[in-house]
């Protein structure tokens, strides 16, 4: 098993729904994509404004690619590309 504590991890998805990116924080992990979800939302002050709502996944900065490939195509209602990731996008068009 390789040791990503030392590796730079980078968002690739930004979900607005805590329920979805359990779901696809599972669907990456059964897939070997270790990832992680990094929220500002708090279960005491339930809120669903802007970006406390907001939940980041990320992964592995030499495993982004491959989970965003696993990702493409999937129904991700309520998510969208993290910002460094779509500005990555537009720089390679």
């Amino acid at each position: 098993m390789t040791d990503y504590a030392n590796e730079e991890w980078l968002s690739i998805k930004v979900i607005d729904d805590e329920e979805e990116a359990e779901l696809i924080e599972g669907f990456l992990r059964s897939q070997d994509i270790p990832c992680q979800l990094d929220s500002r939302f708090s279960h005491e002050f339930p809120t669903h404004v802007g970006q406390l709502s907001e939940i980041e996944l990320k992964v592995p900065a030499s495993r982004a690619d491959e989970a965003r490939e696993l990702l493409e195509g999937r129904d991700l209602t309520g998510s969208k590309p993290a910002p460094e990731a779509t500005e990555a996008a537009e720089s390679e068009s």
